[in-house]
């Protein structure tokens, strides 16, 4: 399953990255790519807010932040696609409050592909 998660509010990326790592129990991770066994992320800055980035000491600060998510391991013939589903919505929750407790003003998840 692929989903996209828009992260509006002036951010730090790494601050994105390390609280979606966080949630998820990632520990081994680059700030720009995020994966264990169940997911791969990775986080870019949309092309619309490239011209609004400033440095910080957290990395680049910016109004909007975008997660491709992809998870893993839930396809093939012996997954239950409703179970798969329903874990991968769940830790997507856990990342979604993750990061409005980390200062977002509002977090968007679009699923892309079932």
């Amino acid at each position: 399953m692929q989903f996209s998660v828009r992260v509006l509010g002036r951010m730090s990326g790494d601050v994105v990255a390390q609280r979606t790592a966080d949630a998820l129990g990632i520990f081994n991770s680059t700030p720009q790519f995020l994966s264990n066994e169940r997911w791969e992320i990775e986080v870019v800055l949309p092309d619309e807010a490239e011209d609004d980035v400033e440095s910080g000491p957290d990395g680049e600060i910016a109004p909007v932040w975008e997660l491709l998510c992809d998870s893993v391991g839930d396809d093939g013939p012996d997954v239950d696609a409703a179970a798969a589903e329903e874990a991968a919505t769940a830790d997507l929750a856990r990342v979604r409050q993750a990061l409005l407790d980390a200062g977002a003003t509002e977090v968007l998840i679009e699923t892309l592909e079932p």
